[in-house]
């Protein structure tokens, strides 16, 4: 209801459209009689889909394998191959039906790419069905006036160092130079102070391209607070094998960081903001909340205890940001100008 009354002209999810597994009957019982709700009601929701432009990220929920009988249809058994199938395809990956994207993401890909073993391995049945053209679906590109978004999955199963994939990228940002914004979503945040995630290191492998590319904000979810960095540039060091990740999943780095921009009396910030946006609908866990006191360097701006969205506006090359609670008070704001 709030992003309604904000007139959006193009709203964007940032991963974990609908829990908890994606499914066609989650879309249908969770997210549509809210996101199209005949009356806009603080209560019920609004009629956004059906009056705006939306587009989503994916992410690690709505790629989520279900226990593979418990959660197919009870009718399951009796119907027809075909059928079986498809509703199959529905619960495993709704994703693929309710979101029309633009088809310019990676293809034919090689399986070989893909991080299917350890942590990535629950989502082998999702490749089993659709093959890697899931990816063409959830790494897309598009405009909107002067301004250039890409998608990125940023799933256990992608491997952002291999070549194949950072050519990709690297040539969807270079072919984006000629626009004013340039805004990237990827569901895990590169840089969190949430406790059980801030050690998910592997999304900061992109920071260098991101930089090339003069990506202005990256946009993240899966952490269910408000958070916002300084202006930073990253840089990665391999491990001694000559891979980046370490055991724990981190991306050991040297990190540089612009604490003169403030957002007001400077506007010309030094690297690249990382917001992350969570806190659109579920409650923060104990296990996930940070020690405000404690924080780390990268972390300018951090909310932990308010439902919010992120509002940004657009004028040339003036750019206004403001994260707003659920009763319009601003979190945070800040100014960026070209």
């Amino acid at each position: 209801n709030g992003i309604y009354n904000a007139n959006p002209d193009l709203t964007v999810i940032a991963g974990d459209i609908v829990y908890k597994r994606g499914k066609f009957s989650e879309y249908m019982r969770n997210f549509f009689p809210v996101f199209n709700c005949d009356n806009a009601s603080a209560e019920c929701g609004a009629p956004l889909i059906r009056s705006y432009l939306l587009t989503a990220a994916v992410g690690n929920h709505d790629v989520t394998v279900p226990p593979k009988e418990r959660d197919l249809p009870d009718a399951e058994e009796s119907r027809k191959k075909k059928e079986k199938k498809k509703a199959r395809r529905s619960q495993l990956f709704a994703y693929e039906i309710f979101w029309k994207h633009p088809d310019n993401g990676p293809h034919n890909l090689n399986r070989d790419l893909l991080r299917l073993e350890g942590e990535g391995a629950k989502f082998e049945r999702i490749f089993q069905e659709f093959g890697t053209a899931v990816l063409s679906k959830t790494n897309f590109s598009y405009s909107y006036g002067n301004s250039f978004w890409i998608h990125l999955d940023g799933n256990e199963y992608m491997d952002w160092s291999e070549p194949t994939l950072r050519n990709w990228l690297n040539n969807q940002l270079t072919e984006a130079q000629d626009f004013t914004w340039k805004f990237v979503v990827i569901h895990q945040p590169p840089f969190t102070s949430d406790v059980a995630y801030w050690q998910d290191q592997k999304n900061r492998l992109l920071c260098e391209l991101f930089e090339a590319g003069q990506v202005d904000i990256v946009f993240s979810g899966h952490c269910h607070i408000y958070e916002r960095t300084y202006p930073l540039s990253f840089a990665a060091q391999p491990q001694p094998d000559g891979t980046f990740l370490t055991r724990e999943g981190m991306v050991d780095g040297r990190l540089r960081l612009d604490k003169e921009f403030d957002g007001d009396k400077n506007r010309s910030p030094r690297g690249v903001i990382y917001i992350t946006t969570g806190a659109g609908g579920h409650e923060l866990g104990p296990e996930h909340r940070p020690d405000l006191e404690v924080r780390h360097p990268f972390t300018d701006r951090i909310d932990i205890d308010n439902f919010s969205i992120s509002i940004l506006d657009i004028d040339g090359r003036k750019l206004k940001f403001e994260q707003l609670t659920t009763d319009g008070k601003v979190l945070d704001r800040l100014a960026i100008e070209k």
